[in-house]
């Protein structure tokens, strides 16, 4: 950081004292903090000074002379140059996510705003007896924890939606999501302890390996905190979930965000709250049959239709799945891979305290602000190209919030349960519509059984032994085999060919656990978080 400051100072221009000012304060700051003991205080005094520093920088001047020397330094090094830094010149944010200058600009002012409210969290945590801090160890991000935590209150609520400091985030999720009574109804960190030692005793073996290993180094690349180290503590939450939850193991998505949980605290409370997400947030929607995740965006489309009726008039005109080729990854990844970083985390602070609900009010927002935008579009293509658009540049989270938060107030979890529910045995009908042909397929291969003995089957399946749903199948082959003997006994004696339909069957949902959501390929501006 240093050395970048050093060489910003050899070419801000002469005449911008503004930008020299800053430059040198900011200098200064890294000077004396470098000293300091105290790590958290460390880091924080010094992000404190980036935003003037960066305001001075962002002006006209400021960029155009430091754009073009940061250009020129990769080019070649001119003999009037004294300073050049050892690496490429790259702007981050504090999260770890390249942007741009501009950017970088309105991801200060976030965080200015939200360090603007920290006395009031100080204030309430102190007037409800929480006011003990300790340094949590094991994020990225300076990290402290605050016990006893308050009570669930309206007061409470109405902090958390204006944003948790960041200091704060790891303790109040790790909280707020249950997941810490989750740890504490498994035994406590005994659990994450023999955990760990499984997955050593198990290296390389788990079914879930290959997939894990292969997403490590797609997993929010360029992120300047996703080195070797973190890649291997994300591997380990990944590995612990797979074996912890087989019926789900691992699911693309789920790397995206325990690795953004990683930021903010340890593997263990990384492990248990990326539990609470895939268990209690997004039930369904990481299991082989996307349940959970067809059923709700069959509930937002609904909710769009009656609550953002103009801003739905292209995608009323398109298939009844067009608006879910956008929406499916909003919900799956948590916002993650669609808003700038900042935006995201302000999400997760309500969806941890109020749940899911949280993602359908600021689904709706979204459509909401981009109303007038999607009514000039003529076609799917450019609407979803609004919206992509939209919530890569939603870093004003407060306007976000306040209108997912007022205007969509009325929307309250009974509504959406009572639709889950009555969208819910459609989308399972049509799942279990196409297991069953695929089934018929797969077994049809094998010879010997004939159409009607497949349905028959099928039938003993589903209804006889209580797999109604079959989106879950969950049958030993002993049972499985003895289903196939009742129907035709000459099978009795042919075990191998058994073994055949017994793994072809469970390989179907095997294949459908890989089968990503219908979303589109990434926006070129989406591809992270943040704005380039």
């Amino acid at each position: 950081a240093t050395e970048h400051w050093l060489w910003l100072r050899e070419h801000v221009p002469s005449g911008n004292k503004e930008a020299q000012s800053a430059v040198e304060s900011m200098l200064m700051a890294l000077q004396q903090e470098l000293c300091s003991t105290d790590a958290v205080n460390k880091e924080w005094a010094v992000r404190g000074l980036l935003g003037p520093a960066w305001q001075a920088l962002c002006s006209e001047d400021g960029m155009n002379i430091v754009g073009e020397a940061a250009d020129d330094s990769l080019q070649s090094l001119s003999p009037r140059r004294t300073f050049v830094p050892t690496v490429p010149l790259q702007i981050t944010d504090f999260y770890g996510f390249t942007v741009s200058m501009p950017t970088m600009q309105k991801v200060a002012d976030q965080l200015r705003v939200l360090e603007g409210r920290r006395k009031d969290w100080e204030k309430f945590l102190s007037d409800h007896g929480s006011g003990h801090y300790d340094v949590e160890e094991g994020g990225c991000m300076p990290s402290r924890a605050v016990h006893p935590l308050p009570e669930r209150s309206v007061a409470f609520r109405s902090l958390i939606r204006q944003g948790i400091p960041v200091d704060l985030r790891g303790c109040m999720w790790f909280h707020l999501s249950g997941a810490q009574q989750k740890m504490q109804d498994a035994g406590g960190s005994a659990y994450f302890s023999r955990m760990r030692a499984k997955l050593l005793r198990s290296e390389g073996a788990l079914p879930s390996d290959g997939d894990i290993d292969k997403d490590l180094g797609r997993t929010w690349t360029g992120n300047r905190f996703m080195d070797e180290s973190m890649q291997q503590k994300l591997r380990t939450v990944l590995r612990a979930y797979s074996v912890r939850n087989p019926s789900v193991g691992y699911c693309q998505g789920m790397n995206f965000l325990a690795s953004l949980l990683l930021l903010f605290m340890s593997e263990e409370h990384a492990f248990w709250v990326l539990s609470a997400i895939v268990e209690d947030v997004l039930p369904g929607y990481f299991h082989s049959a996307l349940v959970g995740a067809l059923t709700d965006q069959a509930v937002f489309r609904e909710l769009a239709l009656r609550r953002c009726s103009k801003s739905m008039k292209v995608f009323a005109m398109a298939d009844a799945s067009a608006l879910s080729m956008v929406t499916t990854e909003w919900f799956m990844c948590l916002f993650s891979k669609n808003m700038p970083s900042e935006t995201t985390f302000r999400i997760w602070d309500s969806v941890f305290y109020e749940g899911s609900k949280t993602l359908f009010r600021v689904g709706l927002a979204v459509l909401r602000m981009c109303e007038s935008a999607l009514q000039e579009t003529t076609n799917v293509m450019q609407a979803f190209a609004t919206l992509n658009e939209a919530c890569s540049g939603m870093h004003n989270a407060d306007a976000l919030l306040n209108i997912a938060f007022v205007d969509f107030k009325s929307l309250q979890r009974r509504t959406i349960k009572n639709l889950r529910q009555s969208f819910s045995e459609n989308v399972r009908k049509d799942f279990n519509e196409r297991q069953v042909m695929s089934m018929k397929a797969a077994i049809a291969e094998e010879g010997y059984l004939t159409s009607a003995n497949v349905d028959g089957l099928l039938h003993d399946l589903s209804e006889v032994h209580h797999l109604a749903d079959l989106s879950d199948p969950v049958i030993s082959f002993e049972a499985f085999s003895g289903l196939f003997v009742h129907a035709v006994p000459w099978l009795q004696d042919e075990n191998a060919y058994l073994q055949r339909l017994f793994v072809a069957f469970h390989g179907l949902h095997d294949r459908q656990r890989q089968m990503k959501p219908p979303v589109p390929q990434p926006h070129p501006r989406n591809s992270r978080m943040t704005v380039s």
